[in-house]
């Protein structure tokens, strides 16, 4: 008798062979699995990185001519340093961009009439001037704004209040600073003002561009004081004959003092 054959293999070594082909699907899965979260990981990373570094390029990229240019004519969009306040809250109405110029050392004396009250709506002159066969319009500021000594003097002091105020400085600075107003408020009795105005005008620009900030800086160089303080610029003398008249403008004008002492029976005048 012929027996029928199995056709299934149920033999332990099938069944291990089985096993080992499901266990190797399931990990190849996990491990596929954890490749994709790496990539996916690696992908968030570069990003991250991409958008950083992108970040870092435009904080630290050199400024362009035109951004600088923008900067030096107005400082827009810049905060105000710590300190303006302090000054802007009791001197309204000073120009901002006056007060970062004044902070990054780009300050222009004759820009002092902008600091100054009364001034600082009509500030502004043009000059035209033929460049090159080409005529040339240029606004600035013009001197004759600085009309007088006080006119000066008021935007010097905003000026120093605000240099003090935004910029660092060594503490001898005040000393400097004050030390160079008294010299100049002692030629202003001498000299003529338009003379001493051309002085300060370029002695300051020489201070701004040497360091405001240096004490040292605050000086007035020999061949500046000598080149504009010449015996012409000296305010002319006071003549004899205005002397004169003056002490008998005086003279009419004082009032007689009165005498009491006839009320006591001891003045000897007349009481008339």
């Amino acid at each position: 008798m012929v027996g029928t054959r199995n056709t299934s293999d149920s033999s332990p070594a099938s069944h291990q062979e089985l096993a080992a082909r499901i266990a190797q699907a399931q990990l190849d899965e996990i491990n596929e699995r954890r490749a994709r979260d790496q990539r996916a990981a690696e992908l968030s990373e570069e990003r991250a990185l991409e958008l950083h570094n992108r970040e870092l390029a435009r904080l630290t990229a050199p400024v362009t001519p035109a951004t600088a240019t923008r900067q030096d004519d107005d400082e827009e969009g810049e905060p105000l340093p710590p300190g303006a306040d302090f000054v802007l809250h009791r001197v309204p109405g000073v120009p901002p961009k006056e007060v970062l110029l004044i902070f990054h050392g780009k300050f222009k004396p004759e820009h002092l009439i902008r600091l100054c009250s009364r001034t600082r709506s009509t500030d502004t002159a043009t000059a035209t001037s033929l460049e090159d066969g080409t005529l040339v319009t240029r606004k600035g500021v013009d001197k004759k704004q600085f009309s007088e000594y006080a006119v000066w003097e008021e935007g010097f002091l905003i000026y120093r209040a605000l240099l003090t105020q935004v910029c660092p400085h060594p503490p001898q600075l005040h000393a400097a600073i004050d030390l160079w107003h008294q010299q100049v408020v002692l030629w202003n009795i001498t000299y003529q003002w338009h003379a001493l105005l051309d002085l300060l005008l370029d002695t300051h620009s020489e201070i701004i561009r040497k360091g405001h900030t240096e004490p040292a800086n605050w000086i007035f160089p020999p061949e500046y004081s000598t080149r504009y303080l010449t015996p012409q610029a000296y305010r002319p003398s006071t003549s004899l004959s205005s002397l004169s008249s003056g002490k008998r403008l005086r003279a009419a004008t004082t009032t007689p003092e009165t005498c009491f002492k006839w009320i006591r029976g001891a003045c000897e005048g007349k009481r008339g």
